[in-house]
């Protein structure tokens, strides 16, 4: 047995894809060679996110080697290897940067019909012009992976989505100003977060972004109120 479960069922805080995990032990239903091949999937799938998030941090070397290769003719030293390391590492974070304002600029032309009547605490940009002046810093899309590793554990993590201004970066469930999960307040050299728990809003001054993982009670707790609501 391994020395971690392949999965749990947290009754207070669960999403739909848990539930329909939980649905396959049922009586009915249960089949013991699916739920041990699931099993592995999921016991995989977990590691495999957390080896991900590790490189988008901290690029291995077996990974600098392997881009470093198909783009330098040249022979691999150690001080390219070095100099591929910074590199890939800026490459990774400009790619989800690139990809992250390409989404922003497409929410414009989004229907926002199913907005109530209620005055939109975070409305969108303008234009496109607007929205193209705000630049999302390598350390917002540092946050915005350490909540979305945060709410993997909760909920479905592609649903955490992420929408910055001028005057802070949110974090958001489903998109959606009324559901938010952060605030970055990045913009000056005290960093600071304020995280929408069921509780109420509570600001924290953080060192540095990693310092995120110490909240990680409460951007859970603010991630499960709506995934529950969901499924309410």
């Amino acid at each position: 047995m391994d020395n971690r479960p392949f999965f749990e069922f947290n009754l207070l805080h669960f999403n739909d894809g848990q539930v329909d995990e939980l649905k396959k032990f049922n009586k009915t239903s249960f089949d013991l060679e699916t739920i041990v091949s699931n099993a592995s999937n999921l016991k995989y799938r977990r590691g495999l996110l957390q080896e991900i998030t590790s490189e988008f941090e901290h690029p291995s070397k077996d990974l600098v080697q392997m881009f470093a290769k198909r783009v330098y003719d040249g022979r691999i030293t150690q001080s390219v290897l070095e100099q591929f390391t910074q590199l890939t590492h800026t490459a990774l974070r400009d790619f989800i940067r690139d990809r992250v304002n390409e989404r922003l600029k497409s929410a414009i032309d989004t229907d926002t019909s199913e907005a109530d009547s209620q005055p939109d605490p975070e409305p969108r940009a303008s234009s496109v012009e607007e929205l193209s002046s705000v630049e999302t810093t390598d350390e917002e899309l540092e946050a915005y992976r350490i909540v979305q590793a945060i709410g993997a554990e909760v909920a479905d993590p592609s649903r955490i989505a992420i929408r910055d201004n001028k005057s802070y970066c949110a974090i958001l469930w489903d998109d959606n100003n009324r559901n938010p999960i952060c605030r970055l307040h990045f913009l000056n050299t005290k960093l600071s977060v304020s995280v929408f728990a069921p509780s109420g809003e509570k600001r924290h001054d953080i060192e540095k972004v990693v310092n995120l993982y110490q909240l990680k009670q409460p951007i859970q707790a603010a991630i499960c109120q709506y995934a529950s609501r969901t499924l309410s």
